[in-house]
């Protein structure tokens, strides 16, 4: 889904690693903030360090490992955390785990900083190499290199006992018996459009969140569940890649609204030693456009599958029998608008039951089903909805565990603020709540399985993240990887103040605003509005912005101030707000918002009126297209990987809100954006990724159509063959720099 691209957590592995590279090459700066903060520093290896802390994963015998993905990481290696004692220790050094790479082969050990996966016992690491599998003994440590074929090997991922290593091979689904080194190849049929355990580049996008989650191991680690994708109905997208003599044509299959969607069954895999018996979910009768969820039951005897109709205004879930295939029905989850996919469906110990997130009050809340469907009670209620603080807004996971025996469920939620992410707990019979995490500002919760202890990634907007140890009762017991505030602190950082500003109808829009360390009150300041708008895509978080608050840093330098506020339909407060964007997606409400909040900000006696300019990434730049040909008030703005017509994009998205096109033409003409380029108003840099495969380029080049035909002046900056995210150093530094001067000339 077109999203906001600017903050650190989005750019990737690939920018990371480049900015290792350049700590260890580039002496590190010096002195104050305006010798310090620049574009090639905010990308450095220092500014990394700066946005994030350490990752973790739980094992199975209860303990966790530890590590950074930094330089520093590099230095410090994987350690192990007793909860119990809150102690750390050396576990395996990154560089002795390159090393036994090397030995096998040297040229792959090249690409090896940190693994792809840790296996559950924390015996073995994964490494990914060239496209080969390596696997890493810890004990040593030693290396085997698992695969050495001319295909690429691919979606690698232990089973829950550590003995195997299910991956992908040309698009069918292939597992690695550990201890004896035989490769099985459990589906035969995989092809160009037609994939096994792999998903399509839409389900990848919107349905599991840019995760290649295309199987699911059962508990046992005998069996396995996956999705079956035939893409042969979807259409084509050509990129012209211009890097060879004779340029070349680089394709993807992509279902634009109102088109063909790829076609996808679920299959459950029993691999024996005399073959592999395949069972394929059977729902009857029942029709269904999407899979949207897969999961086992405890005991590994069904699993939980859930299904979205085209419109995705009906959610059904399903128990699948893993030996028959036979499903039965459960539960409907039903929507005027849409219904969100998610991940809050946890079963209770012995059969009890389960716990499932509906927004069927307006709100998201938690509630309990016995093992039939049939509902027994909410366990939470109330004008406030729960919400994870998870890398990407779409990805919804908000129960983080269940106390089965004291009878409480562990949950994130917006109860204190919407701009908040706290911990809380609720009793399962719903009489009470408690907040667990007392410090403003944004927890991201993780238990281990038997729910005693956690691990709280937190921060704020003056803090940057760091990580700690809690009882479940909240109580800290240990700093794992405290947040950098003294390198903070060496760049006298300014921070963003939060507010909230009443639309017309009187409802309260969350905002900030950055202001210079010299702010004069009796001044007037030129200020650029940042927006992105999205349903539940808040922008306003009391959180650590990562590169945002740097490089709105090197804007306050130059003289400006910088504001964002997020319209209802993004703040994530109630699934009633976001619905008031349906059959208009970047239409009426957002504009209506957006307008009230710019001038609101104009009113301010510190804001000149006459020098306010937006910007966005993504969805964003379509709030800032939707701004400069819908309103006057805006002097200039940048568009950056804009969606500009939802005929464009892809389904699962577009027609969530939007519907189809042959469904609600209307819609979609209010919403085209090239229809309204004539009504431009105010200077416009647009920019864009050739080989963006999220938001096509011809979206940019129907606009810049459009504003060439009603005779429009622009500027237009064009990155060859980066995609939706323009992540390398060298095109980020180019980029920002390239926006910093079109905001000196034109505001």
């Amino acid at each position: 889904m077109p999203h906001p691209q600017t903050s650190a957590q989005q750019v990737g592995l690939r920018l990371r690693l480049a900015a290792i590279a350049a700590f260890l090459i580039l002496p590190v700066a010096a002195g104050g903030q305006s010798e310090r903060i620049t574009y090639p520093w905010i990308y450095s290896a220092e500014a990394w360090s700066l946005q994030t802390t350490a990752s973790h994963k739980w094992l199975n015998d209860g303990a966790a490992l530890v590590w950074e993905e930094s330089a520093a990481g590099i230095r410090d290696g994987i350690r192990r955390l007793d909860p119990a004692t809150g102690r750390l220790t050396p576990f395996l050094g990154f560089r002795d785990a390159v090393l036994a790479i090397a030995k096998e082969d040297r040229k792959a050990a090249r690409g090896a900083v940190f693994p792809d996966a840790i296996d559950p016992t924390g015996r073995r690491l994964l490494y990914v190499l060239a496209g080969d599998l390596f696997l890493v003994e810890a004990e040593g440590p030693r290396a085997l290199r698992i695969t050495q074929t001319p295909v690429e090997e691919k979606s690698a991922r232990f089973s829950p006992d550590g003995e195997r290593l299910a991956f992908i091979r040309e698009n069918d689904l292939w597992i690695y018996e550990i201890a004896t080194g035989v490769e099985r190849r459990i589906t035969q049929d995989g092809s160009k459009t037609l994939l096994n355990g792999t998903l399509s580049w839409v389900y990848w996008e919107e349905i599991f969140g840019r995760q290649d989650l295309g199987y699911w191991w059962s508990d046992s680690s005998r069996s396995i569940a996956f999705l079956q994708t035939d893409e042969s109905p979807v259409g084509i997208v050509n990129f012209l890649d211009h890097r060879t003599l004779y340029p070349t044509l680089l394709t993807q299959r992509y279902p634009k609204a109102g088109t063909d969607n790829p076609v996808v069954r679920v299959g459950i895999a029993h691999p024996q030693t005399d073959g592999t018996r395949i069972v394929w979910a059977d729902f009857g009768d029942h029709t269904y456009e999407y899979i949207a969820r897969v999961k086992w039951l405890p005991g590994g005897s069904k699993i939980a599958v859930s299904t979205l109709n085209r419109q995705q205004t009906r959610l059904d879930l399903f128990w699948v029998d893993a030996a028959s295939g036979k499903a039965e029905h459960i539960l409907t989850e039903e929507n005027d608008g849409w219904v969100n996919i998610h991940d809050d469906l946890r079963f209770l110990p012995d059969g009890k039951g389960f716990l499932w997130a509906s927004e069927r009050t307006g709100y998201n809340h938690i509630y309990l089903y016995d093992m039939s469907g049939k509902l027994i009670r909410p366990v939470t209620s109330g004008d406030w909805s729960i919400r994870d603080s998870g890398a990407v807004f779409w990805l919804r996971q908000a129960i983080k565990a269940v106390d089965a025996k004291g009878e409480w469920v562990y949950f994130n939620a917006l109860k204190k603020s919407s701009i908040e992410h706290q911990l809380y707990r609720a009793k399962l019979d719903g009489t009470a709540i408690e907040e667990i995490s007392k410090e403003p500002g944004s927890h991201s919760i993780s238990f281990r399985k038997a729910g005693d202890f956690y691990l709280d990634e937190f921060s704020n907007a003056r803090t940057p993240p760091g990580l700690s140890l809690h009882r479940s009762d909240g109580k800290k017991l240990a700093e794992i990887a405290s947040p950098r505030t003294q390198l903070a602190k060496s760049l006298d950082l300014v921070y963003p103040e939060f507010f909230e500003i009443p639309a017309r109808d009187g409802f309260k829009m969350p905002a900030y605003i950055y202001k210079p360390k010299d702010f004069d009150p009796k001044k007037k300041y030129p200020l650029i509005l940042y927006g992105y708008g999205g349903p539940s895509a808040p922008s306003v978080s009391n959180s650590w912005q990562g590169t945002d608050l740097l490089s709105d840093q090197i804007l306050l330098r130059n003289g400006f101030l910088v504001a964002c506020v997020d319209n209802r339909s993004a703040t994530a407060k109630a699934k009633k707000f976001e619905n008031t964007i349906v059959g208009q997606m970047y239409g009426d409400s957002e504009l209506n918002d957006l307008v009230d909040g710019v001038r609101w900000l104009k009113e301010q006696p510190f804001v000149d009126a006459e020098r306010v300019g937006i910007w966005g990434w993504s969805g964003g730049g379509t709030l800032t297209l939707l701004g400069m040909t819908n309103s006057q008030e805006f002097k200039a703005g940048i568009a950056v990987a804009a969606v500009t017509r939802w005929e464009y994009y892809d389904t699962i998205w577009g027609e969530a809100a939007v519907k189809r096109p042959q469904d609600n033409p209307e819609g979609y003409a209010r919403t085209d954006l090239t229809a309204h380029a004539k009504n431009l108003h105010g200077r416009l840099l647009l920019v864009h990724g050739t080989y963006d495969d999220n938001v096509h380029i011809q979206n940019a080049w129907s606009f810049v159509d459009a504003l060439i035909q009603a005779n429009k002046r622009f500027e237009l900056m064009i990155y060859p063959m980066r995609k939706h995210s323009i992540a390398d150093r060298p095109a980020r530094i180019h980029l920002f720099e390239t926006m910093l001067d079109f905001w000196k000339r034109h505001l």
